[in-house]
C-alpha cells in the first residue's frame, strides 16, 4: 500500500487523501455529540475540555495540509513524497498524543459513580481513540517505503520546515534556531522532514517553553543535521537505548518509538542515526555520506 500511496496519480491521491479527511470529520462529529451528552449528564468540566480538545486535535494535521489538498496546480513528485512522510510522521505523533492521554484519564473515569455517565465517557474515549489510531496505521504504511536520493541542501530542508510552524502539544509556537554552513548529501527529502519532525517534537516535549536549535554541517565525509534540545544529559545507558529499543523518560507507554523510526530512515539512506550530548543539553544527530553508497 506504501509504494502504491506514493506513486499514484495525484488527482487518485487528492480523492484518496479527501475521503480519508471526510470520513475523520464525520467521526468528530460523533465523538463530539458523544461528549455533549456526558457533559449533560453532569461530567466535570475539566474532564470535558479535556475530551474536545483532544478531539479538536483529530483534524489539526488535516487542517495543516488543506493547502496541498487544493493546491493552484498539480504538486511535483518530490512534493508528494515530501507531504506523505511529514503527513505520516505527524499523524503518528499527534497519534501518541491523544492515545497516551485517553490512558491517563481512564482512571478518572472508572471513579465516576453514575454508570450511565462513565458509559457516555467511555464511548466518547472509544471513539477519540479508535480515530487517532489511524496515525499509527499509516505511518506503518509509509515509513517502509524506498527512498529516493537526489542531492540536496541540508539547510534549506531544515529551513524549510521549519518555517512551516512548529508548535508544541498546546499548539504554541515553538522558537527553532536553524545554525551552521550548509552541506548537501544525497537524501531522500521527505526522509530527512519526516525525522526532523520527530526529533523536534522529542525534544519540544522534554523542554517546553525553551528555544530549540537545529544545526547543520559537514565532518570529514558526512554532511549532518542535528537537534539539540535545553534538557538534562543524557545518561550512558540512554544514549545506548535510543533508537535501538523503545525508550523514553516519560511514563507514557505511547512514546519511545520515534526514534527507532529516525534511525531506520536514516539507516536507508545510507546514513547514521547518532545520540549524545551538548554543552546545554541532548543532541540528536542524523548523519549522511556525501556521496551516495547505498
Amino acid at each position: 500500500m506504501a509504494e502504491k500511496l506514493r506513486d499514484m496519480p495525484w488527482l487518485r491521491l487528492r480523492d484518496w487523501l479527501s475521503f480519508t479527511v471526510h470520513d475523520d470529520r464525520r467521526d468528530v462529529g460523533v465523538i463530539y455529540n458523544n461528549i455533549e451528552d456526558a457533559n449533560g449528564l453532569g461530567a466535570d468540566s475539566e474532564l470535558i475540555e479535556t475530551l474536545y480538545k483532544l478531539t479538536k486535535n483529530l483534524l489539526l494535521v488535516h487542517d495543516e495540509f488543506k493547502a496541498f489538498r487544493e493546491p493552484k496546480k498539480p504538486p511535483s513528485k518530490a512534493e508528494i513524497d515530501r507531504y506523505l512522510l511529514e503527513y505520516s510522521g505527524r499523524l503518528e505523533h499527534l497519534s501518541r498524543h491523544i492515545v497516551g492521554r485517553l490512558k491517563e484519564l481512564q482512571p478518572i473515569i472508572e471513579k465516576v459513580k453514575s454508570p450511565e455517565l462513565k458509559k457516555a465517557l467511555l464511548q466518547a474515549c472509544k471513539k477519540i481513540h479508535a480515530t487517532a489510531d489511524f496515525g499509527n496505521t499509516y505511518n506503518s504504511m509509509v515509513v517502509g517505503i524506498t527512498p529516493r536520493l537526489r542531492m540536496q541542501s541540508l539547510k534549506s530542508l531544515a529551513s524549510e520546515y521549519v518555517r512551516t510552524g512548529v508548535r508544541d502539544r498546546e499548539g504554541r509556537p515553538v522558537e527553532v534556531k536553524v545554525l551552521g554552513k550548509d552541506a548537501r548529501a544525497p537524501v531522500d527529502r521527505g526522509f530527512v522532514q519526516s525525522s526532523l519532525a520527530n526529533l523536534l517534537t522529542d525534544s519540544i516535549n522534554h523542554t517546553p517553553g525553551r528555544p530549540i536549535f537545529v544545526r547543520v554541517g559537514q565532518r570529514g565525509k558526512h554532511a549532518y543535521i542535528s537537534v539539540t534540545s535545553q534538557g538534562n544529559p543524557l545518561t550512558r545507558e540512554e544514549k545506548k537505548k535510543i533508537g535501538m529499543v523503545r525508550y523514553t523518560r516519560s511514563q507514557d507507554p505511547n512514546r519511545g518509538w520515534g526514534k527507532i523510526a529516525v534511525r531506520t530512515r536514516t539507516e536507508k539512506q545510507g546514513g547514521k542515526f547518532a545520540v549524545g550530548n551538548s554543552k546545554i543539553g541532548p543532541r540528536l544527530e542524523m548523519r549522511f555520506p556525501l556521496t551516495r553508497r547505498i
